[in-house]
């Protein structure tokens, strides 16, 4: 059995997101693993992931948000850290300018992480930051990666300290679904540019002109939800399309759903596109790069996957799913599983060989 470790994970918050998400389930294994852990949250938000309790909790802005200035948290980074004095640094993408500026970057062990596409992180950020991010991962010990190719577009001096990890599927997912499942199209994720749910409600509007009894529901928050009900009624379904916010209790209430579908132009691996297939709901899903999607969907034999963009293609797989009942049982039969392979006890171990 290893021993016991003392690790620090730089969490952004503790609101709604995959990265969150991960990290509070990281927390969470380590913790029942028998390990030290201590969360150092940089931003107050409500919370919405549940902790353990043994967790030891830190927050750079103080509980109640008070302090927000970068200089002032850097100095609380290099304190906390400092009194914690971890074994292992866990940190996954969003923490480089604290770090770097903060002087640290060389006293701890890191473990670091791209969770997202990393040729579309490239094209978003500037030439400086694209060296710093380089440097930053060329100083750490590990840089876990959720695809090959997100590994494989790093130069090769990253590449020989990268390990692909996926992301592990929610422990208390609901059962899957027998009987008659209701005619709605579901989706839960950020609403922001990057899910592409303009092209989502495209294809809804096609596959509305044959299916006209089917209502596609939208779980989630985020900085393009005006835009997206504003398209919706531009597109002539706005009573047909259900912005129902975030929900906590969303695997419960979509279980029944007829099918998920993910629009994402580009997408780590996407977590809830995981916990469809996990609950046995019929997924589609775009082929998105790095080739999240690609690693857990088989098409045609556990769900659909349909090209980026292609919102024909994706209303085709709608029609296909909606229609044939025995495809719908296959897909449901295959794809939960994946729960077995990315349960939280399996995948932690992969993080635990790191430490």
């Amino acid at each position: 059995m290893m021993e016991m470790k003392r690790i620090a994970i730089l969490i952004s918050h503790l609101g709604n997101g995959g990265t969150e998400r991960v990290s509070a389930n990281l927390a969470n294994g380590f913790t029942k693993m028998g390990h030290e852990v201590h969360m150092v949250v940089f931003h107050t938000v409500p919370p919405e992931y549940k902790l353990d309790a043994r967790i030891h909790m830190h927050y750079l802005e103080g509980e109640n948000g008070e302090e927000k200035r970068t200089y002032v948290k850097i100095a609380r980074l290099r304190r906390m850290l400092a009194e914690i004095q971890p074994d292992d640094v866990i940190e996954l993408g969003f923490a480089i300018k604290y770090i770097i500026m903060g002087g640290i970057l060389n006293k701890y062990n890191y473990i670091l992480s791209m969770r997202n596409d990393p040729a579309m992180w490239n094209k978003q950020s500037k030439s400086a930051f694209k060296y710093l991010r380089n440097y930053y991962f060329d100083h750490a010990r590990y840089v876990v990666f959720q695809t090959e190719d997100a590994k494989a577009y790093f130069r090769k001096s990253i590449r020989d300290k990268g390990v692909v990890i996926p992301n592990m599927i929610k422990e208390s997912l609901p059962e899957p679904f027998d009987g008659e499942r209701d005619k709605e199209i579901v989706t839960f994720c950020r609403l922001n540019k990057q899910k592409n749910i303009p092209m989502m409600l495209d294809a809804f509007r096609i596959f509305s002109l044959s299916h006209d009894d089917y209502v596609l529901k939208i779980y989630g928050r985020g900085e393009e939800e005006d835009n997206l009900k504003q398209h919706a009624a531009e597109l002539g379904i706005a009573e047909k399309v259900q912005f129902c916010g975030f929900n906590s209790n969303v695997h419960e209430v979509i279980r029944c759903s007829m099918m998920y579908v993910n629009s994402s132009d580009y997408e780590g691996i996407s977590n809830s596109m995981l916990e469809a297939l996990g609950m046995g709901i019929p997924s589609i899903c775009t082929d998105c790069p790095p080739g999240g999607a690609r690693m857990f969907i088989r098409s045609n034999e556990n769900g659909i996957l349909v090209p980026v963009g292609n919102a024909s293609a994706l209303a085709d797989a709608m029609c296909t799913v909606a229609d044939d009942a025995r495809l719908r049982q296959k897909f449901t039969h295959e794809s939960i599983k994946i729960r077995e392979e990315l349960n939280l006890n399996s995948i932690c171990k992969k993080w635990e060989a790191l430490l």
